[in-house]
């Protein structure tokens, strides 16, 4: 699809901005912005769903996009909450064996994408093999990335990412009192963490009043306190 001279410039503004195109020179980038297809997602919008087969990356150029999963009972978890110059998706171009979405995501406001389908994508290696080692190089640096980060988890503060995660999740009943409906090796899958070493802090709270423990639900009873234990201030 052709795009006006404006978008177009656009689109080769943003596009090394993005991390997975931030390494390729400028005749590589035109070749994908004439690839590439502006897409608008309206506040609320589905622009991919969790299960689908994946035939598209979306990179951001305006507006926010929360990344969702959904559990077998229905409820759904917030991963990520992207911004511009970030993107999603990327595994449908690179993964051959499973390209099934493994998270769904919308717009949390009006937010307008580029999208880069398969096809398009294998077609332009062909006409420049240079852009898979460049885009392999940028696929490894991100992978270290995560592995850093992931051992990171291993030895951060446990209780400040569980605290943010109960925050995030917690709903407000007609009593007034804030609810969080999940068990703890949901709580550990979302934040990293081993489930034995949740229920340890998550006990260590009881006892100290900060939360109540139901069955697969927690009651908050001192939510200022767990924002500060959020924020490092205890």
């Amino acid at each position: 699809m052709a795009e006006s001279a404006a978008a177009l410039r656009d689109v080769l503004v943003a596009l090394p901005k993005i991390a997975l195109f931030a390494d390729l020179p400028p005749p590589e980038i035109h070749a994908i912005a004439r690839i590439v297809r502006r897409y608008r997602a309206p506040k609320g919008a589905v622009i991919c769903a969790q299960g689908e087969v994946g035939e598209v990356a979306f990179f951001i150029l305006e507006g926010r996009v929360d990344i969702l999963i959904t559990a077998a009972d229905g409820r759904q978890f917030l991963l990520a909450e992207l911004g511009p110059h970030e993107y999603f998706g990327e595994m449908a171009l690179l993964d051959e064996a499973d390209r099934q979405r493994s998270a769904t995501a919308v717009a949390r406001a009006d937010t307008e994408l580029v999208l880069l389908r398969r096809a398009d994508f294998l077609a332009l290696l062909d006409q420049h093999p240079s852009i898979a080692r460049r885009l392999l190089r940028s696929a490894i640096r991100r992978l270290r990335q995560a592995n850093a980060q992931i051992a990171g988890l291993a030895f951060a503060d446990v209780a400040g990412r569980l605290a943010r995660a109960l925050l995030a999740l917690a709903e407000q009943g007609d009593d007034g009192r804030w609810i969080v409906r999940a068990t703890h090796e949901e709580l550990a899958g979302m934040i990293g963490a081993a489930r034995q070493t949740v229920t340890r802090v998550l006990n260590t709270w009881g006892r100290h009043g900060t939360l109540a423990t139901g069955r697969e639900q927690l009651l908050l009873l001192q939510p200022a306190v767990l924002r500060a234990i959020a924020a490092g201030e205890e």
